[in-house]
C-alpha cells in the first residue's frame, strides 16, 4: 500500500476528528456509539493521499447524491465508540469517494474489520449537498447528543423561540449563530426522511436540533462546527439552570441585541428581534 495512504491516519484532519470525538465523549455527548462526523477532503488532500488508491469495497446507496459526485469524504463508521476511536482510526473511520452517477460510494481507506459508514450517512450526504449550495467553503458535519440542547428540545418551542431563548441568555450567541437554530419534527434516526428534513434546514441554518435526540452542526472546519455546538450547548445549560432563580429573569433585550448586531456587523435572522 502507498505510504501516503498509510500516513493518512496521521493527517491533520484525522487528528482533528479524533480530538473532537474525544471531547464529545468526555463531555458525555457520545454515550455508547452515539455521534458521527464527516468531512469533505479538499482536492489537494484527496490528491495527496488517495490519487493512486485502489477501491477496497463499494457501497450502493438508496438515494442519489450526485451533488457530491467525485468528492472524497472521511466519515465515521457505524457503531463507532468515540471514546475508543483514537485506538485504531482505520477501524472507526473510512475515506469514501462518491461515484460520478451519485448512486454509490467507493471505499479507499479504513473501515477495517468489514465496517461500513455511519447509519446517519444519508443525513451527512444530503446535508453536505445543501450546505455547499449555501456556502462553497463548507466541509464538515458533526452530530452529537449535547445534553442541555436535548433537554431544551423537550419544551414546546418553535425555531424562533428556541433561537431567541439562547440569543437573550448569552451576549455572544447572536454573533456565533446569527442565522439561528433550525428544528425538525421528531423523526426516526438514520432514515432518508430525517436526512432530507435536515438538509432542508441546512439551506438556512448551520445548527439543527433533532428534538429528543441531539444536534447537528455544519461548518467550513471541525473547529467552526464544534464551536457552534459548544456555544449553543453551554447557553442551553445556562438557560435551563436560570429557570429556577427567584425574581424576574434578566435577559439581553431587543435594543441590546441590535447594538450587538451593529457592532459585530452580523445580520440576525428575521422575525426574532423587534426594531426599537
Amino acid at each position: 500500500m502507498d505510504n501516503k495512504i498509510i500516513n493518512f491516519a496521521e493527517s491533520k484532519i484525522v487528528e482533528e476528528i479524533l480530538e473532537t470525538a474525544q471531547v464529545m465523549s468526555d463531555r458525555g455527548w457520545a454515550e455508547r456509539n452515539a455521534g458521527n462526523i464527516s468531512c469533505i477532503l479538499s482536492e489537494e488532500e484527496a490528491a495527496e493521499y488517495f490519487e493512486s488508491a485502489g477501491v477496497k469495497r463499494s457501497f450502493d446507496l438508496d438515494l442519489n447524491i450526485s451533488g457530491l459526485s467525485g468528492k472524497t469524504l472521511v466519515i465515521t463508521a457505524t457503531g463507532t465508540y468515540f471514546r475508543k476511536l483514537k485506538k485504531d482510526p482505520a477501524v472507526g473511520l473510512g475515506v469514501v469517494r462518491v461515484a460520478e452517477d451519485g448512486n454509490s460510494i467507493d471505499l479507499l481507506w479504513g473501515f477495517e474489520g468489514d465496517n461500513k459508514p455511519s447509519s446517519e450517512m444519508r443525513m451527512h450526504f444530503t446535508g453536505h449537498i445543501a450546505r455547499l449550495k449555501a456556502d462553497s467553503s463548507h466541509r464538515v458535519i458533526l452530530h452529537t447528543h449535547a445534553t442541555h440542547l436535548i433537554i431544551m428540545s423537550t419544551a414546546e418551542l418553535d425555531e424562533n423561540a428556541f433561537t431567541s431563548a439562547l440569543w437573550r441568555m448569552h451576549s455572544e450567541c447572536l454573533v456565533v449563530f446569527p442565522d439561528g437554530i433550525g428544528l425538525i419534527p421528531w423523526m426516526v434516526p438514520g432514515t432518508v426522511d430525517i436526512g432530507n428534513a435536515t438538509a432542508e434546514k441546512f439551506s438556512e441554518f448551520r445548527l439543527v436540533v433533532w428534538p429528543l435526540h441531539g444536534v447537528i452542526a455544519a461548518g467550513g472546519s471541525i473547529d467552526e462546527a464544534m464551536g457552534l455546538i459548544e456555544a449553543a450547548e453551554k447557553t442551553a445549560e445556562i438557560y435551563i439552570k436560570s429557570q429556577g432563580l427567584p425574581g424576574v429573569a434578566r435577559i439581553v433585550t431587543d435594543a441590546q441585541l441590535l447594538k450587538i448586531a451593529e457592532f459585530f456587523e452580523v445580520e440576525p435572522r428575521k422575525g426574532i428581534i423587534e426594531e426599537v
